[in-house]
C-alpha cells in the first residue's frame, strides 16, 4: 500500500507537463509561455502548500525526531520559490529584442525540483505510507482534494473543508 506516495507522485508528473508546456512555448509563443508559467507557479505552490499545512503536520504527529527531514523539505519549498521568483523577474523583465536566456534560473529550478522530489518520493511519501493506516491515507488525500488554494496580495491560502483524519 503506497496511496500518499502515488498519489503525491502522480501530481509530480502532472507539474512537470505544466513546466515542459512552459519550456515548449518559450521559443515559439511567449505571451502563452508567459500564462503556462503562471499556470505551473500557481499549481506547484499550492501542491507545496498541500504537503506543508496537510502532509508535513501528520508526519510530525508519527515522529519525534522529524525535525530534520521536515525541515530540508521547506528549506527546499522556499528555494523552489525563490527560482519562480527569479524566473517571473527575467519574464517581467523580457523586452523581445533578443532571444529569452531560460538557461540560468530555470536551470536552476528543474535542479531543484529533481533533487527534491527524488527526496520525497523515495523517502520521505514511502515513509508516511509505512506509517499510516490506509483510512489514514485516505483521508489525508480527502483532504487534499477537498482544500481549495486562492493567492491573495501575493500570499497563497489554503482553506481545508474539514479534519478528516
Amino acid at each position: 500500500m503506497s496511496p500518499i506516495t502515488d498519489y503525491l507522485h502522480a501530481d509530480h508528473d502532472r507539474l512537470n507537463v505544466l513546466l515542459n508546456d512552459f519550456l515548449d512555448y518559450l521559443t515559439t509563443d511567449f505571451d502563452q509561455a508567459k500564462k503556462c508559467f503562471v499556470d505551473y507557479k500557481q499549481e506547484l505552490e499550492q501542491h507545496m502548500i498541500w504537503e506543508e499545512k496537510i502532509l508535513f503536520p501528520h508526519f510530525k504527529a508519527y515522529l519525534a525526531l522529524i525535525h530534520g527531514p521536515i525541515h530540508t523539505m521547506r528549506n527546499d519549498h522556499n528555494e523552489i520559490r525563490q527560482a519562480l521568483v527569479d524566473i517571473e523577474q527575467q519574464i517581467a523583465d523580457y523586452t523581445g529584442e533578443k532571444e529569452f536566456d531560460e538557461n540560468l534560473h530555470i536551470f536552476r529550478l528543474e535542479r531543484l525540483l529533481l533533487d527534491h522530489n527524488l527526496k520525497e518520493e523515495q523517502i520521505l511519501y514511502p515513509k508516511l505510507d509505512s506509517l499510516l493506516t490506509e483510512k489514514e491515507a485516505k483521508a489525508i488525500i480527502a483532504s487534499i482534494e477537498q482544500s481549495t488554494f486562492e493567492t491573495t496580495k501575493n500570499e497563497p491560502v489554503l482553506t481545508l473543508v474539514a479534519d478528516n483524519y
